[in-house]
């Protein structure tokens, strides 16, 4: 059985929090996903809401890699909204565990803090 690199952003940043999820992770690399941005749009987190999909990252020596990501369905999708707090937090967990830049974390409560319905 071969390895499937997988693509996380958000609350599944956390180490603690995608080990629950899905298994042991054995190695982690930072990477950059280009054309896309971090939005709070999805309603819930329940099983089934989400597919994976293939995606092509930037690694940091420049390389490309694919991976899978998961995306959720669009039908579970909504308009921005802010994330509840733990979610948030978890995000903020998962970028510092990772050494993101201070820019990412900065951006992510921005987006979270911008949305409709901002707590």
């Amino acid at each position: 059985m071969s390895d499937v690199w997988y693509f996380v952003c958000g609350s599944n940043l956390s180490k603690g929090r995608k080990q629950i999820r899905t298994g042991l992770i054995r190695c982690a690399i930072r990477a950059k996903l280009p054309d896309y941005r971090l939005v709070f749009n999805k309603k819930g987190v329940m099983d089934g809401h989400y597919g994976r999909t293939p995606v092509t990252v930037e690694m940091e020596d420049g390389s490309l890699c694919n991976e899978e990501m998961y995306v959720a369905g669009d039908e579970f999708v909504v308009p921005e909204k802010s994330p509840p707090q733990d979610y948030l937090e978890h995000t903020v967990i998962g970028a510092n565990e990772h050494q993101l830049p201070d820019g990412y974390i900065a951006k992510s409560r921005q987006v979270a803090g911008t949305a409709e319905g901002a707590v």
